[in-house]
């Protein structure tokens, strides 16, 4: 990589590695700094942290604010004008703090809430005060047909990595104006209260997941703004679901698609942003004309309603110690707040969508479980690891991935089933009932 940084600034293309499949793609378009003055900055990185090494300790690493302080106080970048974005030349540093898996050989992540924890390159955007962009997967720089192009690694089903935009998030007042904007803030004048800055923050990020950064461009921006303000004071007006989860990603798309399914009949594929914009507009709409309106007579999430009266009408404890379950967490030592409760919550919600469209969950019992035949009574045992799988954010429609994880809980993967040779590097697995000699 070191060789090849030099090109980062004049390497327009994108291409993207399939290392299972040895498959090279050309992205569609070239990267998004392309053209543009930018300062570069590499090193080593994964999801939270990028490796800064020192005299002291070479595998000394930063996270979040200090990572942009870190860059900020180089003289190389504070002399450039203010036009000069940042290229980060550091792996998964778009990526935000996420679930990690090893799957044939490549990092597969999974980030439970990225509207409540950003990665490394929103960070630094925001400690600057510039533009930066980031990668969400490995990335680094290849040779094909003749020249040097920037590229990505898939994850292990193929899904392809991204650069980022990032813009320094609204602090202060300006985040004040979004929360006035979004209808969460009605004082012209006096500061928002932290829960409220808090709140509209999210939704300023759902805006930039979903549309990309650049929608703050749009001179419809005030609209959306609105519209997915009405969408969370719905969401905190409705007594099934205020008390249990924040404004999130996930509640966006499942609201998205049970409007795109109801008013136009489109049950397919992942909503799109027209399906959103249509959303956002319905439900300004709906504020508008009923303040009180809550979320689930919006649109009808029946899963999302089960699950959060379901894990309402239990004690903290009970709740905690299933997080702790389904997380896979220690529950002797484990701190569960509202982050993993939330991430309960849409594990539970994952796993009843999981089972309201698989035909015979029974018969999946056998192949799953690895018993020797299916079996009906071992079907909650099932529901269970599906929904300790989607905590994980694992594939759920995908059998062989679910018996997998279905090893991996039974320690299939564990430091005890480790071979090592000669020379003390890892040579394979033992999963016989005895060690070998």
């Amino acid at each position: 990589m070191l060789e090849d940084i030099r090109h980062a600034t004049t390497a327009t293309d994108l291409y993207h590695h399939d290392r299972v499949s040895g498959k090279w793609t050309k992205d569609d378009q070239p990267v998004p700094f392309a053209g543009k003055p930018v300062y570069v900055f590499a090193a080593h990185g994964l999801p939270g942290e990028t490796r800064v090494p020192t005299l002291a300790n070479p595998d000394h690493s930063t996270r979040q604010e200090r990572t942009g302080g870190m860059l900020k106080r180089r003289p190389s970048l504070a002399r450039l004008p203010a036009d000069h974005a940042v290229v980060m030349e550091a792996c998964f540093s778009a990526a935000p703090p996420s679930v990690i898996r090893m799957r044939r050989g490549v990092h597969d992540l999974f980030a439970p809430d990225p509207l409540g924890a950003v990665g490394e390159s929103q960070h630094v955007a925001n400690e600057t005060g510039r533009t930066v962009y980031g990668g969400t997967h490995v990335l680094g720089f290849a040779r094909r047909d003749g020249k040097v192009v920037h590229q990505m690694v898939t994850d292990s089903r193929g899904r392809r990595g991204r650069w980022v935009e990032h813009r320094p998030e609204p602090t202060g007042a300006l985040l004040d104006d979004r929360a006035r904007a979004a209808g969460l803030h009605t004082d012209p004048v006096g500061p928002a209260s932290e829960a409220v800055r808090e709140r509209t923050l999210r939704l300023v990020r759902a805006l930039r997941l979903t549309f990309g950064a650049e929608i703050e461009d749009d001179s419809r921006y005030g609209e959306l703004l609105r519209g997915i303000g009405a969408l969370d004071a719905m969401r905190h007006a409705d007594p099934a679901l205020r008390a249990v989860v924040p404004f999130s990603l996930d509640l966006f798309e499942r609201a998205a698609r049970e409007i795109r399914a109801t008013e136009h009949a489109d049950v397919d594929g992942d909503p799109g942003p027209d399906a959103y914009r249509d959303l956002l507009a319905r439900a300004a709409d709906v504020v508008s004309l009923s303040p009180g309106a809550v979320l689930t007579d919006f649109v009808t999430l029946p899963h999302v309603t089960n699950v959060a009266e379901g894990l309402a009408g239990l004690p903290e404890q009970d709740v905690n110690d299933e997080a702790a379950h389904v997380l896979g967490l220690d529950p002797d030592r484990a701190v569960i707040g509202e982050p993993e409760r939330a991430r309960l919550f849409w594990a539970t919600v994952k796993a009843l969508e999981w089972e309201s469209r698989t035909p015979d969950p029974v018969a999946l019992t056998g192949r799953v479980l690895h018993l020797d035949r299916p079996d009906p009574s071992r079907v909650p045992e099932l529901l269970d690891l599906v929904a300790r799988a989607a905590a994980a954010g694992v594939d759920l429609d995908n059998p062989t991935e679910l018996a997998a994880f279905h090893l991996e809980l039974l320690g299939a993967l564990s430091p005890d089933t480790m071979l090592f040779d000669d020379k003390g590097a890892p040579a394979g697995r033992h999963w016989a009932r005895a060690r070998p000699p």
